[in-house]
């Protein structure tokens, strides 16, 4: 009974998960070099059929508008700009350039994947390998380089010197090189990964005449300790040395890629999901009536989906939300607004608007609202939570331990992401109440802005003396499991996730120059030249502030004990 309800649960899931996927598509970009665009001049030789039929489809049955564009040249035909802005879906053609070539697709699947606009991305290909594209994709989007293969490739060396029965085998590099179709395979093939795994080791014992002695587990420790820390898949080292291996490329990237768990090809690039469609029929273009399900399928079999769906079911709230609200803003009569802004006229001598902390208050006013209004509407996916924890096939620990290294690993890239905020465009560089800074020269060694948003915003009135504390380098787990009853902070820096310890001992400092980017502070009497590194968020930085500006409050007592 008990396996039929959790099939039931998990049906249910699907189908839920399957319409936040299609409900979530409301606006798509296609490109391709044969479809003829809206309002084309020059039709001769253009496929027109097929983009109406595929813009009717989408418009009836999708419910989706969608933009076509014939591309002719990346300098013509790729405006990013405006491009790629409130999409959802890109459909984009394999062979954009002449001969077949795809190079102008890999510069549009680059631009849209560090844009973090755009979270599903389907790619249509006349070639009928679709695993060639798939390897293309695995070199292109490989957060490694041809260093981190050669480095991986002497620690793997060494190690298996140690467990070799003569030194004398085949050189590692040699052996990479000659099975590198089976580790691409071990990478495609999902469903028998683990056979495929067997037959790597096993040909490793022969290759590396590894003593008999020797379990496949120590095999595999071997190699997870020669993996390089920026890969996600460290917890399976022969997935981990496939990528290695088939991704090499000249350049180390920011990207993490991963193969999604669906019989159609499919692959994770950061945020965004890429899926690999033919091109069916003698016209060129995808079938468009069976994208929305084949798009969905690949999403919702893939075992660390949960938070994919939540976000985009909460994305399309909030994008509908988000149209209604401000329209009581907007009915307040003008007067009432400028009488307001005169507290905000700071600058130069109280002549010009502080037109930051203007925007902030208004902006604050609006996600009020926002959040007022979605409160109490949670996503129908929120309700399987508990399904899905217990449908985990390794649920967390009640209590981390040592053991638990990825774990650990993760939960403070989860912890920076609750309370750390990134502004790459940060138009204002003065110093703000949560700024955090490290210390190039010790590496280990941080610094929190904790003066109050109010001096901070008008340094003339504590003459530039801004409140600090110091905080150092911490274990992960201690920190994690004293987040809540410590002052603890866990932040990615150089995407690397550490932890930071604050010694909630506030000093003062002259800033002589007050711009985050070029900011010096005198540190018991030493000048240090600080780097931004990121911004704890309000409730977080007030959390360390309390403690910190207390700490002076404190009263000794001497009695009997």
């Amino acid at each position: 009974m008990k396996q039929n309800t959790n099939l039931k649960a998990s049906r249910i899931f699907s189908e839920v998960a399957e319409q936040v996927i299609r409900n979530s598509i409301r606006s798509a970009i296609c490109i391709d070099d044969r479809y003829a665009s809206a309002y084309e001049e020059d039709i001769h030789q253009l496929i027109i059929e097929e983009p109406r039929k595929l813009y009717r489809t989408f418009r009836e049955e999708g419910h989706c508008d969608l933009d076509i564009y014939r591309f002719q040249n990346l300098e013509v035909s790729w405006k990013p700009e405006f491009m790629i802005s409130n999409k959802d879906l890109l459909i984009l053609d394999w062979e954009l350039d002449p001969g077949g070539r795809f190079d102008s697709a890999l510069k549009i699947l680059n631009d849209v994947i560090h844009s973090e606009k755009i979270p599903f991305v389907v790619i249509y290909t006349a070639t009928p390998d679709l695993s060639s594209v798939s390897k293309e994709l695995i070199k292109e989007f490989s957060p490694f380089d041809n260093e981190a293969f050669q480095s991986t490739i002497s620690k793997l060396e060494a190690n298996f010197l140690k467990i070799s029965d003569s030194k004398d085998f085949e050189n590692v590099d040699l052996f990479m090189e000659s099975q590198e179709e089976l580790f691409f395979q071990h990478i495609l093939n999902w469903k028998t990964r683990t056979i495929i795994e067997e037959q790597i080791i096993h040909k490793m014992r022969e290759i590396f005449k590894v003593k008999s002695t020797i379990q496949d587990t120590a095999i595999k420790t071997k190699i997870k300790s020669t993996i390089p820390p920026q890969s996600n898949i460290l917890r399976d080292p022969i997935l981990a040395l496939s990528t290695i291996l088939v991704g090499q490329n000249s350049g180390r990237s920011a990207y993490q890629l991963e193969r999604v768990f669906t019989d159609q090809l499919a692959f994770k690039v950061n945020g965004t999901i890429i899926l690999i469609y033919h091109k069916k029929g003698d016209k060129d273009g995808i079938k468009p009536e069976e994208l929305f399900s084949v798009f969905a399928q690949a999403v919702v079999s893939n075992p660390q989906n949960y938070l994919n769906i939540f976000s985009l079911e909460l994305k399309d709230r909030l994008r509908e939300t988000f149209s209604s609200i401000g329209t009581q803003f907007a009915k307040i009569d003008e007067k009432a607004f400028f009488y307001h802004l005169e507290n905000y006229r700071t600058l130069n001598d109280n002549i010009d608007y502080d037109l930051r902390y203007i925007n902030d208050i208004i902006l604050k006013g609006w996600i009020g609202e926002l959040h007022q209004q979605q409160i109490n509407e949670p996503p129908s996916i929120l309700e399987f939570a508990d399904h899905r924890f217990k449908s985990l096939e390794e649920p967390p620990p009640k209590v981390l331990t040592d053991h638990d290294e990825y774990l650990v690993t993760e939960l403070v890239k989860y912890s920076a992401y609750i309370s750390t905020t990134m502004l790459n465009n940060r138009s204002d560089s003065t110093l703000r109440f949560g700024d955090m800074f490290f210390n190039p020269s010790k590496s280990d060694e941080y610094y929190l802005c904790i003066t109050p948003a109010c001096d901070c915003m008008h340094p003339e009135n504590i003459k530039n003396n801004f409140y600090f504390v110091k905080g150092s380098a911490s274990n992960n787990l201690k920190s994690l499991n004293a987040s809540e009853t410590g002052f603890h902070s866990f932040v990615l820096k150089a995407g690397e996730p550490k932890s930071i310890l604050w010694q909630c001992k506030p000093f003062t400092c002259f800033v002589t120059k007050n711009n985050i980017n070029e900011i010096v502070i005198n540190y018991c009497g030493t000048q240090i030249a600080l780097e931004h590194l990121i911004v704890l968020k309000e409730n977080f930085t007030q959390r360390i502030a309390n403690e910190a500006f207390g700490y002076g409050l404190r009263v000794g007592i001497d009695l009997p004990h």
